[in-house]
This record gives structure tokens, sequence and C-alpha cells, in this order.
């Protein structure tokens, strides 16, 4: 169930990242960020529809082959990235409109915001395990409040991204992550 995010929320996460921050700095692969920056970089690039291997990298690096979307729905999530669309109610809306490969019509939130990610990272993203941290989850009955709910949940995620990136202890943590993974601070 969907509840308000709580004023200390972000600085309880922001105490979390600090206390396993050895943990979680050495659970992170080179690879991994060098990926991540690799798809930033073509992102930014015309033609990523095109573009087999940034297509490739991308479905692997985040499981969008593994999400049973199939080939339909994963063709028109990239023309959505292609067009850099990033109107999150807009993508969100034609995702749904395109059956999964049981044929269902689905919201695709996490996949939505990792587009937009792409795009932007000052954008957040929203998976399994932002929903674990942040005990944000979207529900309700029809796709229109399903919508809407995923609308306020990402509202409240950029709130907390935003107190996040302003935490001293969290910019420590940054930091060091920049330091070890060469990662340039444009990309993370």
């Amino acid at each position: 169930k969907e509840r308000p995010v709580i004023e200390g929320d972000a600085g309880k996460i922001a105490g979390e990242i600090v206390r396993w921050q050895n943990k979680l700095l050495s659970e992170i692969e080179q690879e991994d960020v060098d990926v991540y920056v690799f798809l930033h970089k073509e992102a930014k690039k015309r033609g990523v529809v095109d573009n087999r291997v940034f297509r490739f990298v991308f479905r692997s690096f985040y499981r969008l082959d593994s999400a049973g979307l199939g080939p339909q729905l994963k063709e028109k999530f990239f023309s959505l990235l292609y067009e850099k669309q990033q109107d999150l109610e807009y993508i969100l809306r034609t995702l749904y409109r395109v059956p999964d490969l049981r044929g269902r019509n689905t919201i695709q939130f996490s996949f939505a915001t990792k587009l937009l990610h792409t795009l932007d990272v000052k954008s957040p993203i929203y998976d399994s395990r932002v929903a674990r941290i942040t005990r944000l989850h979207f529900s309700g009955p029809t796709p229109e409040q399903r919508v809407q709910s995923c609308l306020k949940i990402y509202k409240q995620l950029g709130l907390i991204h935003v107190s996040l990136l302003a935490n001293p202890g969290v910019k420590e943590v940054i930091a060091k992550f920049r330091t070890k993974f060469h990662a340039p601070s444009r990309h993370v």
C-alpha cells in the first residue's frame, strides 16, 4: 500500500548508505560502471534505435529480456528512448498500450524510469530495490489509478533523490565511488 514519505526518510536512507558504504562499494564491479557510462554516452547520440550494440547492452544491463516484455514492447521502449521522450505519464500510457509476451497490458514503471534516467542522470530510477528501501509501491485497481500512483511515487522519489544528493555523508560516499571507479561526475 502506498504511503506518504516521512520527512526523515531521506535522512534514514542516507544514514544507511553511509553505514554500509564499504559493503556497497565492494559489491559494485568496474565493468558495471563502465557499461553504465557507455549507455549514457551512447544515448546522447542519434540513432540508438538502429544501434544494435547499444540495444543489446541496454537490454542486458537493465534485464529487459528477462522481464517478459516481448519484441513489440521492447521496440516501443527504444523508439521512446530514441525520441528522447521525458514525459513519464506519456511513457507509461504508451507502453501500456503494447501487450507483453503473455498478451497483457502492463504498467512498466521501472523500465520507464530507466529510460528517463538514461536521458537525464538527475532522474531517479524505481525498481524492486528502491521500492523495498522506500516502501513505496504503486497500486490501484485500474490502469489509470496505477499510472497516477506511479506519478505520485516518482515525485516523492525526486524529493528523496535531491535530499540524498545534498547530504554531506552521501556526498562523501559518492566521491569515494567516483575515485574508486574513475567515474565522471556528469554520469554518476
